[in-house]
């Protein structure tokens, strides 16, 4: 069993991107929640850990500055890279950032990976500037999605899967790093996909199912999560909830 979001993409990070490519639009209703989430203005600079390939850019239309840090190097190598952006290989739980130097932070669907998640909340709060915000967007405990990750993905991905999802103790941890718990949000999420076929080909490759046919990933997603047809083609259902902090400052509240 592979613990750490390190140990975990350090091995299957490039079936991930891969699926990221083969489909780069599956999970917009994902990103486009998070950009909402985030509230960004013009010359921002965003900070994305972990930022996978960096897919978050495309979704963010205002003028901003980007951070990308990533523990993986594939996915380091594969983040935008210009004048707009900075790309940084890093720890989570010590962040290779200055204190007080991004406006926001988002941190999408990678925490259920992270072992120490009071540390690694305390060092999104020492990065980011007083009145600036932190989003966590992540599968809370007892929910279908994370049924279907730590029962099903678990049974048909050699690696196994073990997340801690988000819960009470979570929420709690806000206030002992330093953070003020602003809302948290529960969309009503869609992966979207042409067909059953590129639904199962997406979640073999993002979820590296190397053990797992077509008929038991269409089946998985049937059981835990569900979907439907539609005009344009297939619709999974997929839950997050993204919790939105803010950083008062000393003595803020």
């Amino acid at each position: 069993m592979f613990d750490s979001y390190h140990d975990i993409f350090s091995k299957r990070a490039d079936s991930y991107h891969a699926a990221m490519a083969a489909c780069p639009n599956a999970r917009a209703e994902e990103f486009e929640h998070a950009v909402r989430a985030l509230s960004p203005i013009e010359h921002m600079t965003i900070c994305d850990v972990p930022a996978g390939g960096g897919y978050l850019r495309d979704y963010v239309a205002t003028p901003s500055e980007f951070t990308f840090v990533e523990t993986s190097s594939y996915f380091a190598q594969r983040c935008p890279r210009d004048e707009r952006s900075r790309v940084i290989e890093g720890s989570l739980e010590k962040l290779p950032l200055a204190t007080d130097s991004v406006d926001c932070l988002l941190s999408l669907a990678a925490f259920h990976h992270v072992l120490d998640k009071t540390a690694t909340l305390s060092e999104f709060a020492r990065v980011v500037r007083p009145g600036g915000r932190v989003v966590v967007a992540d599968v809370e405990d007892g929910t279908g999605t994370g049924r279907f990750l730590n029962e099903f993905v678990d049974e048909f991905n050699s690696m196994g899967h073990d997340g801690r999802f988000l819960d009470q103790q979570f929420y709690d941890a806000f206030d002992r790093a330093g953070l003020v718990l602003r809302e948290v949000r529960r969309p009503d999420l869609r992966w979207r996909f042409s067909d059953e076929l590129e639904m199962a080909a997406f979640c073999r490759r993002l979820f590296g199912l190397d053990l797992a046919s077509d008929d038991d990933v269409i089946g998985g997603i049937r059981t835990h999560l569900g979907y439907d047809h539609n005009e344009t083609g297939v619709a999974m259902e997929w839950q997050l909830a993204y919790v939105v902090a803010e950083n008062p400052g000393i003595g803020g509240q």
